[in-house]
């Protein structure tokens, strides 16, 4: 017996794209106007006649249909000959029927053709896999915060992450991420609350708030292999965004047949329904859907969060342009070995596809110092099957619907992925994070890899948009993250292009990194403090340059006195030292000496030589001026010397100079 499913297209599509195309456009007046929770549905429901005519038909042809009232699917069970009968397929197994799938694209009547999106069941012949790996780590060290290095094992923490991307300054301006909803993560595994504790309290992050949403129709699936991801996604999207709200939504993959990815499908479902968070992400890699999967009830999905004013963030992948192909020898995904693939759960017009980065970081007292050239993360094939970022063409969807890639992208008739990046490498530098289940336990070790990191970092950066935006939604950022990456100026947009590497993977050629945007990238990554308010069309407001610290000149000695020379024997050279001996603080710089003019009266016998050429910088820097004394007759002699400089209130100082002079012994 076979357990399927239709899924019904929206009614009224042309007044759906069209709002969409709408929403993104600042010159319309529902620009930025999102639908309300249940509006999408109370506007776009499939059409009930349509609906009720389908259900007629599938009982016709003997189904047993299940009992709905609305919504966008149709369930129903049959024998495995009526499901070929009536669509017109082949259905075949090679095992005894624990794998079987239709050898054709179903058949339905004309009429039910438009809103018809997907029929699912006809097979199970799928896989999924994980976008986060582990590389061998240590527990953390928590008496200080790590920054870099744990038990000899280099990586990222938080402190170096806000560093690299610059984050700090919005950090520091109150800008966290509060007040504009709640991140939404897309989880198949559950995590130990213990474990988000460690963290926060290792690195001296406020304590997240998180919260579980469990999907109506399916179990919290507890804690299982993909804990890890769960806890990476909770943790750097509570670092991005340390005043954002998380909610975990949960779906039992067991509720599915074991299938990861419907029942990822199934918490996004759920997250959008429920409307509550602004921004997205998810970290999960698909093979072997036929195209309509892509294009039916899962494009319904994305395009409902657009409508909603939901920022939707997709990991890329981690294998290179090889990616993801099915393997029907075991039902799993396997990485290509000829053909480039991309993730096309992150390919649909409506998400943003994030892909990786690697980099080697300078570090200084265990903490990086700042940003540095990235490339395209690509450590070749590493534990797990892994290493390298993904980025190619669509299969499925076509540049017609993502126009925003009208411009700046290759001319391959493909929605082109990633469309911007983030670190992503094992090694360069990797990322610290819990791992549930491994022997570190609950403790922070090293590391974490692949572009799920990328994913929450960026619905992080999307809450810090949303509060700087008067805590706004902002929809799908493609549109305006094109315009942005087409101008091609990092001081102006944030965004820093990579130009170095490429996603060749597991002998499959892929795509170099070129200046602009490229398959392997996309546009770059984000310097975060210019990003956000770029982005939002905000000019930052100027800050008042402080006015800096005068300098202090301090003159030793200030008096000079030759006592009786020779009558017209020069003296031994007398040495007046100048130092500015001003100190900068923390917020104000203090200001260098010129020394100018140094003079004394003529015709009395001093001569001046001025050493100080060179301005006089902060705390202590010296210089010198020589002065010798030639007596003319034997009565005393006292003059100034003035030396003239540019101390703001004090731009003179005075060295009393004495002698005399006697006659030469006979």
């Amino acid at each position: 017996m076979l357990s399927m499913r239709i899924d019904l297209n929206p009614s009224h599509r042309d007044e759906l794209e069209a709002l969409l195309a709408a929403q993104q456009d600042p010159a319309s007046p529902s620009y930025h106007q999102w639908l309300k929770t249940g509006e999408f549905d109370r506007r776009f429901a499939p059409d009930a006649d349509a609906r009720a005519a389908i259900t007629q038909w599938l009982q016709q042809q003997g189904f047993e249909v299940a009992q709905t009232s609305g919504g966008h699917s149709i369930g129903f069970t049959g024998t495995v000959e009526q499901a070929r009968n009536a669509f017109g397929v082949a259905i075949n197994s090679s095992d005894g029927g624990k794998h079987y799938g239709n050898l054709g694209d179903p058949a339905v009547p004309a009429p039910f053709a438009s809103s018809i999106a997907f029929i699912d069941g006809l097979d199970n012949l799928r896989g999924a896999h994980t976008s986060m790996h582990i590389v061998p780590g240590s527990a953390a060290d928590a008496t200080e915060d790590p920054g870099v290095k744990l038990s000899g094992l280099t990586g990222f923490g938080p402190a170096d992450f806000y560093t690299f991307y610059d984050v700090n300054p919005l950090l520091k301006g109150n800008v966290t991420g509060t007040g504009g909803g709640c991140i939404g993560l897309l989880e198949v595994s559950d995590f130990p609350d213990t474990g988000i504790q460690s963290f926060d309290k290792t690195f001296k992050l406020a304590a997240a708030s998180v919260a579980r949403v469990v999907a109506p129709d399916s179990d919290n699936p507890g804690m299982n292999d993909r804990a890890g991801e769960t806890m990476l996604d909770v943790e750097y999207a509570h670092t991005f965004a340390p005043g954002a709200a998380v909610n975990v939504y949960l779906s039992d993959p067991a509720t599915f047949g074991g299938n990861l990815i419907e029942a990822t499908v199934d918490a996004l479902d759920t997250a959008v329904t429920d409307n509550s968070c602004s921004s997205l992400s998810m970290s999960i890699e698909s093979c072997g859907f036929p195209t309509s999967f892509y294009t039916g009830a899962l494009h319904t999905t994305y395009v409902k969060a657009a409508s909603q004013g939901q920022t939707v963030f997709i990991a890329e992948g981690d294998q290179g342009a090889a990616e993801y192909q099915f393997d029907p020898s075991n039902n799993t995904c396997a990485v290509g070995t000829t053909m480039r693939n991309v993730n096309e759960l992150a390919s649909d017009p409506n998400v943003t596809s994030i892909g990786g980065t690697q980099f080697k970081p300078t570090y200084k007292s265990g903490n990086d110092v700042g940003f540095v050239a990235e490339s395209v993360w690509n450590e070749g094939v590493i534990a797990g099957g892994i290493g390298a970022g993904g980025g190619g063409a669509s299969a499925v969807w076509a540049k017609s619907s993502a126009p925003f890639q009208a411009t700046g992208t290759p001319d391959d008739r493909a929605r082109d992925v990633p469309d911007i990046s983030m670190e992503a490498a094992c090694h360069n530098p990797g990322a610290f994070s819990v791992f549930p289940g491994q022997k570190s336990g609950n403790n922070v070790s090293c590391c974490a890899c692949g572009t799920s990191l990328g994913a929450p970092v960026w619905a992080g950066i999307a809450e810090l948009m949303v509060q700087s935006n008067d805590n706004q939604r902002l929809g799908s950022i493609n549109t305006r993250l094109y315009a942005m990456g087409n101008l091609q100026d990092t001081a102006a947009t944030g965004i820093r292009d990579v130009v170095k590497g490429n996603n060749d993977f597991n002998g499959v050629t892929g795509f170099e990194a070129v200046p602009g945007y490229d398959l392997a990238t996309g546009w770059g990554t984000p310097d975060v403090a210019t990003f956000v308010p770029a982005f939002l069309g905000i000019t930052p407001t100027p800050q008042p340059t402080p006015t800096p610290l005068p300098g202090k000149l301090k003159v030793a000695p200030t008096s000079l006195n030759f006592g009786a020379g020779t009558l017209n024997v020069t003296s031994k050279p007398k040495i007046i030292k100048l130092s500015n001996i001003a100190s900068s603080s923390k917020k104000v710089t203090a200001s260098s000496i010129t020394i100018g003019s140094v003079s004394v009266l003529p015709g009395l016998g001093f001569t001046v030589t001025n050493g100080c050429t060179a301005p006089l910088q902060p705390k202590g820097a010296s210089c010198s001026i020589s002065v010798t004394f030639i007596p003319r007759s034997t009565t005393p002699v006292a003059v100034t010397l003035t030396i003239a400089d540019n101390v703001v209130g004090d731009p003179t100082a005075f060295v009393q100079l004495k002698g005399t002079g006697k006659a030469p012994k006979k």
